[in-house]
């Protein structure tokens, strides 16, 4: 006689091979690790924002990640490679420097449009 009780030894699978019951027990088992993973992480960051007077909506931040992946892994590999020392070494000496040169010329352009225009407007008083 079956019975509704899902511990008993008439499951469902009873047909089915030691190996494909056995993968199945890893797969359930992996995936409730995983959540209790995922449950255990958002609890420890949310005690961690709070502590430090951050609100934040850690399930909004979630699906933004879920949705551009790959921008997201950018940032973190860019932020490891800086909080890692790669930016003292060759390969990070370059990105930055060319960023510095980049940074100097917009400066240097600005700077002498805000000088033509303030001597365009010092002449117009004049006149």
């Amino acid at each position: 006689m079956k019975t509704d009780d899902p511990s008993s030894k008439d499951a469902p699978g009873e047909g089915a091979s030691p190996e494909s019951l056995e993968r199945e027990e890893h797969l359930v088992s992996a995936a409730g690790a995983a959540k209790t993973a995922n449950k255990a992480i958002n609890e420890t960051a949310r005690k961690y924002l709070a502590a430090a007077g951050i609100k934040v909506d850690l399930e909004d931040i979630q699906n933004q990640i879920r949705d551009r992946p790959l921008f997201y892994l950018a940032i973190a590999a860019g932020a490891g490679f800086v909080a890692g020392g790669g930016m003292a070494s060759k390969w990070g000496l370059a990105p930055l420097g060319l960023a510095g040169r980049r940074a100097a010329a917009e400066t240097a352009t600005n700077f002498g449009r805000q000088m033509l225009r303030q001597a365009a407007g010092g002449a117009r008083a004049s006149a």
